[in-house]
């Protein structure tokens, strides 16, 4: 627990493919992101880099007829 964090994520997203099956409208994107945050008890720490870490990983997307939209998500860290 602390008292105070920060939290970031950064992320591209490019559709890769389009079809319909069954009559279902399917997109499907892939997603690399990094993610990166901090957390403290003592605000002078916040602006110390020392105490950030950060993730990266790869995403797979699916939109099902635009409003569903179904999520993968793999990352790794240190």
């Amino acid at each position: 627990m602390a008292r105070g964090m920060t939290f970031g994520n950064i992320e591209w997203r490019t559709r890769f493919a389009q079809t319909t099956l069954f009559k279902q409208h399917l997109a499907f994107s892939v997603v690399p992101f990094v993610d990166f945050g901090s957390a403290w008890d003592i605000f002078d720490h916040a602006t110390s880099l020392d105490n950030y870490r950060y993730g990266e990983g790869l995403g797979l997307r699916i939109a099902w007829n635009v409003n569903t939209i179904l999520r993968f998500d793999y990352a790794v860290s240190k």
